[in-house]
Parts: structure tokens; sequence; C-alpha cells
């Protein structure tokens, strides 16, 4: 077997996180990783304590690299071949444990194929682009989201290894668009993260301190007190928290930095069609 690389197009919602791809929309990415994988899977009902339930992928495996092991007596082994159809490569994409757009122990691409640098964490696609986003007051920092039309954040990665395959049909469940939910952005989340820095800088400063060092930890603490009105008319996930006075800029992870962001000024046609994915989130665009 052979690693391979394959263009593939899939479905897009609506909007983003939206279920309803009722207007056909379609993206494409390239798949660069292992023409088959070999998986175990979950013969056994969850209980309490255990990490597996019934038909979720607990082992994956390249099958180049597969050697001969005994399998749990609680697993049956699946060959997912990634050559079938454009959706199984979306799934092997997803869950394969090695794969990227580089070198990887001697698989990869060659040098000046226009692909993205490095495997992404086990992933097989490029990375998505990174765009600033307007939204909040003017005078604070706009949010920086992935591409909304990235195969990443249009599918659901961790619903694809639960409850995963039928034994009985032999079929893989159907694929399922990110929903978006997510319990640290509730309000209750957002205002208690906004009173831990508060509660947190409350030494953070006193009067023999500079007054200029002083301003910056007053107007950083003001913002933090008007963040609930201040930001009240954006959905909560693109919150962005001001920037305690002496640090880094927070909104970038620490791989990428803000020379991967493509900025509201730097859009071009590609990157505003990609962001008609957010176009009918409110006070965002």
């Amino acid at each position: 077997m052979a690693w391979i690389t394959k263009t593939i197009t899939y479905k897009v919602p609506n909007q983003r996180h939206s279920m309803d791809d009722s207007e056909g929309k379609t993206s494409t990415d390239v798949y660069h990783g292992p023409s088959k994988l070999i998986l175990w899977l979950s013969k056994t009902d969850k209980t309490e304590g255990e990490d597996y339930g019934k038909n979720d992928i607990m082992h994956v495996w390249d099958a180049d690299d597969m050697t001969e092991r005994p399998m749990p007596l609680d697993c049956y082994q699946v060959e997912m071949d990634v050559t079938e159809s454009d959706e199984m490569a979306i799934r092997a994409g997803m869950i394969a444990d090695k794969g990227g757009h580089e070198n990887h122990e001697g698989k990869g691409t060659d040098e000046g194929d226009g692909l993205a640098e490095g495997p992404i964490d086990g992933l097989c696609f490029k990375k998505p682009k990174l765009y600033e986003v307007e939204c909040g007051p003017a005078d604070q920092e706009n949010k920086i989201i992935p591409d909304p039309s990235h195969i990443m954040e249009v599918y659901a990665k961790q619903d694809i290894a639960i409850d995963a395959y039928d034994p009985a049909t032999g079929k893989w469940k159907p694929l399922k668009y990110r929903t978006g939910t997510t319990e640290d952005r509730t309000d209750d989340s957002v205002r208690a993260i906004r009173n831990g820095h508060l509660s947190g800088s409350d030494n953070m400063f006193n009067e023999d301190m500079p007054a200029a060092m002083k301003q910056e930890w007053l107007d950083w603490r003001k913002k933090l007190r008007d963040l609930p009105e201040d930001w009240k008319d954006v959905p909560n996930e693109f919150i962005v928290f001001p920037r305690e006075p002496g640090t880094i800029e927070g909104r970038y992870c620490t791989k990428t930095d803000k020379d991967d962001v493509v900025w509201i000024k730097d859009r071009s046609d590609a990157d505003a069609d990609a962001l008609k994915q957010i176009e009918n989130i409110s006070n965002v665009g």
C-alpha cells in the first residue's frame, strides 16, 4: 500500500454550524495520507469509568504499518479503504493517527508541490486559513477564526469516532455537521471567566506603581467589567477577552502567528466567498 494524494469534494451547510445544506454548497480539499487504515472498534457497551462504547473506534493504524498483534477480546477489526469515496477520505483524514502535507517518514510529497507544511496533528488535510472578523467594540481586538468552510470546521471530528460503524450491515454511520455548541461559551461561563480575571488581578497594581502602568491595569479591568454590555450583541463564541497588560497577543495558538492571519483589509474574493458562511451571524463580518 502507499500514501495517496486525493482531491475531495464535500458538502458545506448553508451557514456555519447549520444542519441545513439545501443550497447545495460544496468545497474542496486535498487528502494526503494512508490509502488504507486498520481500525479496532469496541464490541461492548460503554459503562461507568470506561472511555469507549459499542462500535467506537479505539485504535487506528496505517495498514502499511500494521504489524501482527493480538487484538483485545472486546474489539473487532475493520479495514477502511480511503480510495472508495470522498466521504471515506473525510473519515480517514479526521481519525488517522498520522498524516499531513510534507515528507512524513518518507511517505509525503516532494518539495514545491504547494501543499501546506507539516503534518497537522495527525490530520491528512491542509491546515485552515485564519481570518480576522469584525465584531465587538471598535476599540477592541477582533476575533480570529478558522476558515468556516474548511473540512475540520464543517464536520464533527469527535462524532466520527463514536458509534462509528454497524457491523451487521458493514456500513459507516453518516457524517454529521458540527453544531458549534460549546459549554465554555454559555452566558454563565463567559461571566465566570470575566469574574476570574477580575478577582485574579485585585493585587496586580498599587499606589506606588508608575501612573502609566497603573492606568493600563485600570483600563483593562474596566473593559472586563463592561464586557457583558459591550459584547451583548455578539454571539458568545466570538467574544474576545481584553488582553492583560504586559502579555503577548492571545488570539493565536502556539502553532501559528499573526503572519498566518488573513486580515480584513487583505481579503481576496476567495476569502470573502469562504466567509459567506458567517454572513448571517449578527454583528460579525
